[in-house]
């Protein structure tokens, strides 16, 4: 016949055995506390790893002069520097294209009378070669009425 322990029994069985239990209870809670403190421990040292790494990259960002906060104004202050120093060369290089055209077309112009003054001339000419000594008239007589008439 089987017994099944009573609840009396069941105590006494474990104060016969309170020894073992409550050290290894105790022991059990020691592997926990420095398990626990091994743990606090690693993460106190990634913190300071980390804050020291923050200190560095916070000393590169804001370092006078030769932080990147202050390499970046520079940069911008520069940059709008040169953005009006292409405004201003882009208007005088359209100032001078504008000049250029205007004396481009004043030339064209002097360049088409001064054509014009010439093929008049040449058709003068043309017509004073070809005539001839009125009846009567010697070729010096004939000459100098026509200078007379050209000059005059």
């Amino acid at each position: 016949m089987l017994h099944m322990p009573t609840p009396m029994l069941m105590t006494s069985f474990l104060w016969r055995f309170r020894g073992p239990l409550v050290l290894t209870v105790a022991v059990l809670a020691s592997i926990t506390s420095v398990s626990m403190a091994f743990k606090a421990g690693q993460e106190a040292r990634a913190r300071r790893v980390a804050e020291g790494q923050v200190a560095v990259l916070d000393k590169a960002i804001n370092e006078p002069v030769v932080g990147l906060r202050d390499r970046l104004s520079a940069c911008t202050a520069d940059l709008g520097n040169a953005k009006t120093a292409v405004e201003a060369q882009n208007q005088a290089v359209d100032a001078l294209k504008a000049e250029a055209d205007a004396r481009d077309a004043r030339a064209r112009e002097a360049v088409s009378a001064a054509q014009n003054r010439a093929r008049t001339a040449e058709r003068r000419v043309q017509a004073l070669l070809q005539s001839s000594p009125r009846e009567g008239e010697t070729p010096c007589v004939a000459a100098e009425r026509v200078i007379r008439e050209q000059l005059g």
